[in-house]
């Protein structure tokens, strides 16, 4: 006659190995995704240091003559890239001396590590304005005393002997 065994061994083993299966499971969700973030991260920073690059070369490079020659409203383009990343800087005339820098910057490649970044820069241009009256000019109460003797002949003085 077969007697009826109580025990729990067998529940408890296959109780124990799907939990350690959900937390190898777990382990390998949380590396995927902290794997994925890092490299977003990575994507992101690399668009915005771009961008910023952008607008640093681009005031770097600054030439007068052709940003004074651009109408007010109207635009110019510039185009940097490097081994991931392109960027785009607009320059716009705002006001005679005002323009306004925007520049646009995209990293990465793929579908979830790409990224694009955009910076705004304000330029103003100021010029200071000195008005020279003369060949001397001064403030204030001045007084100048001596005297000189000028002379168009070409002589040695007279001490070279």
């Amino acid at each position: 006659m077969k007697t009826k065994r109580n025990g729990i061994a067998i529940v408890a083993a296959l109780g124990g190995i799907v939990v350690i299966g959900a937390l190898i499971a777990g382990v390998f969700f949380v590396s995927t995704q902290e794997s994925q973030i890092s490299g977003g991260t990575l994507v992101h920073e690399r668009a915005f240091r771009a961008a910023e690059l952008g607008l640093n070369t681009t005031l770097a490079t600054w030439d007068n003559v052709a940003m004074y020659s651009l109408p007010t409203g109207g635009m110019d383009t510039a185009t940097y890239s490097g081994t991931g990343w392109v960027d785009t800087v607009v320059i716009t005339k705002v006001t005679p001396r005002a323009f306004s820098m925007i520049s646009t910057a995209t990293a990465g490649s793929g579908k979830l590590a790409r990224s694009r970044k955009r910076t705004l820069l304000s330029v103003r241009l100021s010029a200071p304005s000195f008005d020279f009256l003369g060949a001397l000019t001064v403030r204030g109460a001045t007084q100048i005393g001596g005297s000189s003797f000028i002379n168009g002949a070409n002589t040695n003085p007279s001490t070279w002997g």
